[in-house]
């Protein structure tokens, strides 16, 4: 298996708790389920954020799935982008 070059953080947690605790500093995303198993993602209504994946973790561990909550632009921990603002 290679390494991805999205994934941070450590091993896997058997407990159905994340899949990649992240990494010391901030983070935009947040998995869960099942490690190999078949990637799906999870994006938030308005308002929310990468955390509410974790309501699924027991589902998508049953089901085989790795469940990856990701932050939307400016919600959570994930940044607008630059160019990003609202004018009158």
């Amino acid at each position: 298996m290679h390494a991805s070059p999205y994934v941070r953080g450590g091993p896997a947690d058997s407990t159905g708790g994340a899949v990649n605790p992240p990494a010391a500093g901030p983070t935009d995303r947040v998995e869960h389920g099942a490690p190999l198993g078949v990637p799906a993602l999870y994006l938030h209504g308005t308002p929310g954020s990468r955390v509410e994946a974790r309501l699924l973790a027991d589902a998508a561990r049953r089901a085989g799935v790795r469940l990856i909550g990701v932050d939307r632009p400016g919600f959570g921990r994930a940044p607008l982008p630059g160019s990003a603002r609202l004018e009158a």
